[in-house]
């Protein structure tokens, strides 16, 4: 994870959307490190999507820290669309981790 991300004071809201570098070298230490400071935010809904230093995500190694997200409630996005539901109304987020 970027060293920043923990360092930031965190607005309270219903949704968190973490769009870009998760990470400096992607390596299984930092999804960790990343994975951690997620779960430990408030928000009900928390929607991931890899950039381009993440790519250690896109690996069958790093396939089951998608799992693992998932277990937590955390949304990884990944050229696809989910729908979440905040005060009774719906919100379709699509992700995908390619930069031209």
């Amino acid at each position: 994870m970027h060293i920043r991300h923990a360092q930031r004071q965190h607005i309270p809201g219903d949704v968190l959307i973490h769009a870009g570098d998760l990470t400096h070298f992607g390596t299984p230490r930092e999804l960790q490190v990343a994975f951690d400071w997620l779960v430990s935010l408030a928000h009900e809904h928390k929607i991931v999507i890899a950039g381009n230093h993440d790519t250690y995500l896109q690996t069958v190694e790093g396939r089951s820290w998608v799992h693992a997200w998932q277990e937590r409630c955390i949304i990884y996005l990944e050229d696809e669309a989910h729908t979440i539901y905040v005060r009774g109304r719906a919100f379709k987020i699509f992700g995908s981790p390619f930069t031209s």
